[in-house]
């Protein structure tokens, strides 16, 4: 499940941006894009809360000199991802864009990850801390070279040139995990776990 989830999306979000970078002065860039949106456009079908870090993909293909086939393609890949997200949850849920969050097992979830988008309300120190530091959910006792990684990374990718990859997408990917953490320091009840019982991941 947590495969399915998670590394999955992040995995599509990564492949994404390879592609987007081979649109780049190819002769089929709207191809290559086309392929990079709509792989976008999966991640956050695996796992809603990718909508985050997709944001500074988006960001790269606007603010980019990519070229109009780029965002064009883009636009189109990431357009097609969303009209068979929308379609599933149609089927699944009798609305194109209501989610699982209103279909949680228990009524306590049901509440706390109901309200909002997709159970964000706000930003909160307290979730920021317990995501990073709790021994029960934190990023540092759980995975502390993870959090190392980051805090090594995250700065020289922000102000490096790293091999062939350019700056700009560079900034892009170490965007990636600080936009996931804003959005779960921003869940209004961030210490429910689980509960769920139907939703893209057990597709």
């Amino acid at each position: 499940i947590i495969f399915v989830g998670h590394a999955l999306a992040g995995g599509a979000l990564l492949a994404a941006a390879n592609l987007l970078l081979k649109s780049e002065g190819a002769r089929r860039a709207w191809l290559w894009a086309l392929l990079g949106g709509h792989l976008a456009g999966w991640a956050v079908l695996l796992e809603y809360q990718a909508v985050a870090p997709l944001l500074a993909l988006c960001v790269w293909v606007v603010a980019s000199r990519a070229g109009r086939r780029t965002f064009v393609g883009f636009a189109a890949g990431a357009g097609a991802a969303a009209g068979l997200f929308m379609a599933i949850h149609y089927a699944m849920y009798g609305h194109p864009l209501k989610t699982g969050h209103f279909f949680l097992m228990t009524a306590h979830n049901r509440v706390g990850q109901s309200g909002g988008f997709l159970g964000v309300d706000g930003f909160h120190f307290g979730s920021l801390g317990d995501h990073l530091f709790d021994t029960y959910m934190g990023l540092g006792p759980m995975m502390p070279w993870v959090l190392l990684g980051l805090c090594i990374g995250i700065p020289v990718m922000m102000r490096l040139r790293l091999g062939s990859l350019p700056l700009p997408m560079s900034r892009a990917l170490a965007c990636m995990p600080l936009l996931s953490l804003l959005f779960v320091a921003s869940l209004g009840n961030w210490r429910v776990m689980n509960g769920w019982s139907i939703g893209p991941r057990y597709l």
